[in-house]
């Protein structure tokens, strides 16, 4: 490995950890989830499919307080997409949403997601594919399938920020790693 891929490497596992602090891990009622904390006034953006139909969320902070998400502030059906807000705004800090640009083939990207009484898990992965459903989506579809529980989790470039919501999905019979484009997230959080 040479200076330049090693310093690289060490200031993305920096970026990893510090993004961790904004992860929660969201209790559903016989399931779980991730989420992560997107705006000062406790805004979680997650995967809609992964919180639909639950009577009550609870979100485990990264210092395993619990606390109850208090209000589904908006969401987006036709991108998967939800946002929830927290009873305490301003006690996780939030995660900075990456530029409009999506990344490209072969990029790596990472998905970093909560577990409980344990430090996140973060997997690197490479952008597969960029597939363009008209005007109104555009997905990338990453090299390997992640698991049902890491649907709504932060997927990070090398830099630490968020580039999309990572969505475990199933078409045509085959398991796919999608991710949903943060630039979806600023108009929910207007909303």
């Amino acid at each position: 490995m040479s200076e330049d891929d090693s310093t690289t490497q060490v200031r993305a596992e920096e970026a990893l950890r510090r993004a961790g602090a904004s992860l929660l891990l969201l209790e559903l009622g016989g399931h779980t989830a991730t989420g992560f904390v997107i705006s000062s006034d406790g805004h979680i953006a997650t995967s809609l499919h992964a919180v639909a139909g639950a009577r009550s969320i609870t979100a485990v902070l990264p210092d395993g307080l619990r606390t109850q998400v208090v209000q589904v502030a908006a969401v987006d059906e036709r991108r998967d997409l939800a946002l929830l807000r927290l009873t305490l705004p301003g006690v996780v800090p939030h995660l900075a949403l990456g530029p409009s640009t999506l990344p490209t083939e072969g990029e790596r990207l990472h998905v970093l997601q909560a577990r409980l009484g344990r430090p996140p898990e973060p997997r690197a992965l490479e952008v597969r594919a960029v597939q363009v459903l008209g005007d109104w989506l555009t997905l990338l579809e990453l090299s390997r399938t992640l698991p049902e529980d890491a649907s709504g989790s932060p997927v990070l470039n090398a830099q630490g920020q968020v580039v999309g919501v990572a969505t475990a999905a199933l078409a045509n019979g085959r398991a796919l790693g999608l991710v949903i484009p943060a630039r979806y997230l600023g108009p929910l959080v207007l909303v």
